[in-house]
């Protein structure tokens, strides 16, 4: 937000904007400053804390990442217990309702990559559409592996 990165970013060149601090007013706040020129469908934010809601008006910031909304401590918290980025490309073998079957139970979609190179990110208000072709990007427990090394035994 400051004079300097104003002039020294080329903000044109980026498409998507994501704020992602431990300050639910500051990401709201860059997401509101940003969204004018990136447009508002292209900013985004984590999910606003319970106790700070009162003191942003829902017509700021910018879409609120992860269905559930999780916020940066919730999200913090899940990186300390090893939570994993995957990515898993939907195929019209393993299509979305397979792929549904098979993640962990508390794994959350954060944005499908459209082939064309677009991004579809899933927020408080809705998930994206998959097809095949898409690769989809997921926050999840790590899952331990069930097989047993034979040196174990």
């Amino acid at each position: 937000l400051s004079e300097i990165a104003e002039f020294r970013l080329d903000f044109n060149r980026f498409r998507y904007l994501i704020a992602a601090t431990d300050n639910d007013e500051y990401n709201a706040l860059i997401c509101t400053d940003h969204g004018p020129e990136m447009g508002r469908v292209n900013v985004f934010q984590l999910g606003r804390e319970e106790h700070d809601q009162r003191g942003l008006s829902f017509t700021l910031g910018g879409g609120t990442l992860f269905s559930s909304g999780v916020g940066f401590e919730e999200l913090d918290e899940r990186m300390e217990n090893d939570w994993v980025f995957q990515k898993t490309r939907i195929t019209e073998e393993y299509d979305i309702d397979a792929y549904l079957a098979d993640r962990h139970e508390e794994a959350e979609s954060l944005l499908s990559v459209r082939p064309n190179g677009t991004l579809a990110f899933a927020t408080s208000a809705g998930r994206p559409k998959v097809q095949p072709g898409d690769i989809l990007i997921s926050f999840s427990p790590k899952v331990e592996s069930e097989a047993k090394d034979d040196s174990d035994n």
